[in-house]
């Protein structure tokens, strides 16, 4: 169990891991993700108006979401 706490946590501190990069990550995924979630809403409710909507909504309330939680899980990996 030692070993892996060492390994995550010498993974954690890269440089590559910053908050700016889980940031840049947590958007670029959710492009992917809320595409998507935009063709499905589009599917079933053929609607465009409601499709951007939902896809908006789930953009900007996840994106900020997953990076919270992103920085929090380093920063709770870093102190154990």
């Amino acid at each position: 169990m030692r070993r892996l706490k060492a390994t995550i946590r010498l993974f954690l501190s890269q440089r590559y891991l910053s908050n700016r990069v889980l940031l840049a990550k947590a958007i670029i995924y959710r492009f992917y993700s809320v595409s998507i979630t935009f063709l499905l809403t589009l599917v079933v409710t053929q609607n465009l108006g409601i499709s951007i909507g939902v896809s908006a909504f789930e953009f900007f309330g996840k994106t900020l979401l997953y990076f919270i939680f992103d920085v929090s899980w380093n920063n709770m990996i870093k102190r154990a």
